[in-house]
C-alpha cells in the first residue's frame, strides 16, 4: 500500500512516487503555509510541500493578517488549517525546511536520526544562514517585504531540489 498524504490544495499524492517537503514554522499560521503554497506553484511536479507549526495545534483556522498577508504576495490560503509537528510524521518527508534556528535546533534535539533532513530555508536556498522573522510582529509593508524575501529563498530551494544533484544536507547554525 502507498503512504498517501494530502497537500495544502488538498489533493492527495502517492509519497513513494512525489517525494514531500515540509516547512517549519511556529504557529503554521503565515510562513510555512505560505511558502508550501509558493513551493506547490512553482514546482507542481517533482516534489510537494507541506507544512506543519512547533508551537499551535491542528485544525485552527488562519488568522486574518495572515490571509491579508498570503493574498498580498498572490498565495490563497483560504480554507487552510493549521497542522501541528506533532501531529506529522516527520521521517515521511525528503527534506525539512525550517524558518528560524531555533526550529531547527528543536527539531534536531528531538529528532537526531532526522537532522540530516533539518535545515535552515535560507541556508539550503544558498544564501547566508539567517532567519525568517514572524511577519506578524511587524507593520504590513515590513511584513510583506519578509514574505517576498521568503519567497526569494523558495524559488532558490525548489531550483536546488530541481538540479538533479541536490542531497539531503543540513547544517547547525545554533
Amino acid at each position: 500500500m502507498c503512504a498517501r498524504a494530502a497537500s495544502p490544495g488538498g489533493h492527495n499524492y502517492d509519497r513513494e512516487n512525489i517525494p514531500a517537503i515540509l516547512f517549519v514554522c511556529t504557529a503554521n499560521q503565515v510562513r510555512s503555509p505560505i511558502a508550501a503554497a509558493i513551493f506547490n506553484q512553482i514546482q507542481p511536479v517533482r516534489f510537494k510541500a507541506e507544512s506543519a507549526g512547533t508551537w499551535t495545534k491542528s485544525g485552527l483556522e488562519l488568522a486574518p493578517f495572515a490571509l491579508r498577508l498570503a493574498e498580498r504576495i498572490g498565495v490563497d490560503l483560504a480554507g487552510f488549517r493549521t497542522t501541528s509537528i506533532e501531529d506529522v510524521d516527520l521521517s515521511s518527508y525528503r527534506q525539512i525546511l525550517v524558518m528560524e534556528c531555533g526550529h531547527q535546533e528543536a527539531l534536531t534535539l528531538e529528532f537526531p536520526h532526522l537532522k540530516d533532513r533539518i535545515c535552515l530555508l535560507t541556508a539550503f536556498a544558498g544564501l547566508h544562514p539567517s532567519d525568517i522573522p514572524d511577519p506578524v510582529k511587524y507593520d504590513l509593508p515590513t511584513a510583506v517585504g519578509i514574505l517576498t524575501d521568503m519567497q526569494d529563498c523558495v524559488q532558490r530551494a525548489a531550483e536546488r531540489l530541481n538540479s538533479g544533484n541536490a542531497i539531503l544536507f543540513a547544517q547547525n547554525y545554533y
